[in-house]
C-alpha cells in the first residue's frame, strides 16, 4: 500500500469512535484502537479469525441476515442496531450502538461493510438499575394499603398509586397528574402551611418532609392525612 493509504487506516485505527469493517468474505479487514481496547481482541487476531465477525455481531435476531443483505444489495442507507450485547474476549458483557453502511473505499480497494458504533455499557447498566427499581417501586405501590404519590419538581407531574382510588375514591380519569391537584383539595385552612412546610423543606435541602392534614375525598368529606416524603436526587443534583 502507498503512503495515502497508511494514512487513511491509520486515521482510521486512531479516531474516538468503534471502527471495524468486513469485506463481502465477512472478513474482518480493518479493526480500530477502540475495539481492540472494548473486545480485548488485537486487529490481526480478528484478520485471521475466520469467525471474527460474530464478535461484532453474533448470529441471532436475524443480524447475520441482514449483515448478508448489506454486502449482495449494497444499500445506500445505514442500518441502525442498538444496545446490542456482544462478549469482550474474557468473557465480559458490552453494550454497542452500531451503524452498519456499505462503501468501498477506492484507496483499500475494497467492498466493505463498515461498523461505526459507540460503547453503551454504562449506559445501559444505568436504564436496566433504573428499571429494576421502577419495577420494585410498581411492586411496592401494589402491596400497601397507603396512598403512594411521586412529584417529578422538574415537570410538576404527579403520579398517584391505586391508593388514590381505594382510600379516597378518586378513580384515575378524574385525577389531574399534578401539584396543583393535590393542593385544590387540602382543606383550606391547611393549604397555605402544607405548601409553606414542604417547599421549606425542599429548600433547604432536607432528605425528607413530613405534615400533616385535612385532604378532600371525592364524596366531599375530609380525611385526616400523616404525609411522609423522601427527596431523590439525579445525578446532576436534580430533584
Amino acid at each position: 500500500m502507498d503512503n495515502l493509504t497508511n494514512d487513511i487506516l491509520s486515521l482510521i485505527y486512531e479516531i474516538p469512535v468503534l471502527v471495524a469493517g468486513i469485506n463481502t468474505k465477512k472478513e474482518v479487514i480493518i479493526f480500530n484502537s477502540l475495539c481492540e481496547d472494548l473486545f480485548g481482541y488485537k486487529a490481526d487476531e480478528m484478520r485471521t479469525n475466520p469467525a471474527a465477525v460474530a464478535i461484532l455481531l453474533p448470529d441471532k435476531d436475524n443480524l447475520q441476515s441482514e449483515l448478508q443483505h448489506i454486502i449482495d444489495t449494497k444499500p445506500s442507507q445505514r442500518y441502525i442496531i442498538h444496545d446490542l450485547e456482544l462478549l469482550t474476549k474474557s468473557g465480559e458483557k458490552v453494550y454497542v450502538n452500531w451503524s452498519l453502511r456499505y462503501r468501498r473505499h477506492p484507496l483499500i480497494n475494497e467492498d466493505i461493510t463498515w461498523f461505526v458504533g459507540y460503547d453503551v455499557t454504562d449506559e445501559v447498566a444505568i436504564r436496566m438499575k433504573l428499571e429494576e427499581s421502577e419495577k420494585r417501586f410498581q411492586i411496592i405501590s401494589k402491596a400497601t394499603n397507603d396512598a403512594v404519590w411521586d412529584w417529578n419538581l422538574e415537570t410538576n407531574y404527579l403520579w398517584w398509586n391505586a391508593g388514590i382510588t381505594h382510600i379516597f375514591g378518586y378513580e384515575k380519569d378524574s385525577i389531574e397528574n399534578s401539584i396543583d391537584w393535590w393542593i385544590h383539595n387540602i382543606h383550606p385552612d391547611d393549604q397555605i402551611r402544607v405548601q409553606r412546610r414542604i417547599y421549606e423543606s425542599i429548600n433547604r435541602g432536607d432528605n425528607y418532609w413530613f405534615d400533616e392534614y385535612r385532604f378532600k375525598r371525592n364524596n366531599g368529606i375530609y380525611a385526616t392525612v400523616f404525609d411522609k416524603g423522601f427527596y431523590l436526587f439525579c445525578h446532576l443534583g436534580c430533584l
